[in-house]
């Protein structure tokens, strides 16, 4: 058997973990507990295991690897995803910037895991509270049903997290955040969280601050960009997976004088397939102020990881280039159709 577990990363996922492999072990035979996040470490993973079962974990999916799921056992647990963010800063000293871009991606994995069929769920706020389900849903993953006896002796030697799971342990770190970091996680991360506890999903805001400099990698986007005098791509990212569906992204940008009559190109990419899924062009007004709302789709159902590409498309004085902040929305439908005649006589429908 091999039984594939994703969570966002901290205590309860890695519990979850534990559990499936030593119930496994328990059950049909030695097990192995293995991380992998690409066919290629799974194919490894077994070259390399010397049991007769494998219970690989992932964090952060890739997208091949969430399309060989389909079928197989896989267990997808949920926590509040500034957890997940806490773990990767506070514990393992990540900067806040790359941990809340990788517990994005986290998320977008686990929502995109959690659609296909057969799939087991875990909350942490709700199993959290009762570690004899939280068991039992690990068991039903594996294809088991233990009783009373077998749940208390399993708990014995996989302690449950307690004050690790859910968000409240790391309120003491999230409330010494400045106000500013508090908006760059929640507006990356609200919409999962919010979905995550049964709501409709919402808008992400990516702050600027998770793009980068096209000319440095290094620096983000949140500062001043200088444009030059020829035609280049100034900034782009972040490079973050999102789930399928219609999509609306909003990007406010503002220019100095000198750079007045400039033109910027926007573009948004599936980077993990390498095409273009939109483009518009912007350019400010008088003020120095532009704006674009772009609509892109999504249609592969393991979801995509997105770029933006800033770029300026002229020559001339140069000048400085600010970025506000990029907001992506579910597109509404407006619930319009086509007309009957124009749907027959151009064959759209």
């Amino acid at each position: 058997m091999i039984l594939f577990s994703v969570g966002l990363p901290g205590p309860f996922a890695e519990w979850c973990d534990a559990v499936a492999a030593r119930l496994i072990e328990t059950h049909f035979g030695s097990a192995s507990l293995m991380n992998a996040e690409s066919p290629e470490q799974v194919a490894a993973d077994l070259i390399e295991a010397r049991a007769e079962h494998l219970v690989v974990w992932a964090r952060v999916p890739s997208e091949p690897l969430r399309a060989l799921f389909a079928g197989a056992p896989l267990l997808v647990s949920f926590d509040d995803p500034r957890r997940a963010v806490h773990e990767l800063a506070a514990v393992r000293g990540a900067d806040l910037c790359s941990a809340t871009r990788d517990a994005a991606q986290s998320c977008a994995a686990a929502f995109v895991c959690a659609s296909m069929p057969g799939t087991v769920l875990l909350h942490a706020d709700r199993h959290g509270r009762d570690p004899a389900a939280s068991v039992a849903a690990v068991a039903q993953a594996c294809g088991l049903a233990l009783d009373a006896e077998e749940t208390a002796a399993l708990l014995a030697q996989v302690p449950f997290p307690g004050d690790a799971v859910g968000f409240v342990p790391a309120g003491p770190w999230w409330e010494s955040l400045a106000a500013e970091q508090h908006a760059l996680v929640e507006g990356a991360l609200g919409a999962y969280r919010r979905h995550f506890a049964g709501e409709d999903f919402g808008e992400i805001v990516w702050d600027r601050t998770l793009l980068w400099l096209a000319a440095d990698r290094g620096r983000h986007a949140g500062e001043a960009i200088e444009i030059g005098g020829t035609p280049a791509e100034l900034a782009c990212g972040p490079d973050i997976g999102m789930p399928p569906g219609q999509w609306n992204a909003a990007l406010t940008l503002g220019i100095s004088r000198e750079a007045a009559g400039f033109a910027f190109d926007i573009e948004i990419w599936a980077r993990s397939h390498n095409e273009r899924l939109a483009r518009a062009s912007v350019v400010p007004d008088g003020r120095g102020l532009g704006s674009a709302t772009v609509a892109f789709d999504i249609t592969a159902p393991t979801g995509q990881t997105i770029g933006f590409s800033i770029a300026s498309t002229g020559a001339g004085a140069g000048g400085r280039l600010a970025l506000g902040h990029v907001v992506v929305a579910p597109r509404p439908n407006d619930g319009s159709d086509i007309p009957s005649e124009l749907a027959t006589v151009l064959g759209l429908g």
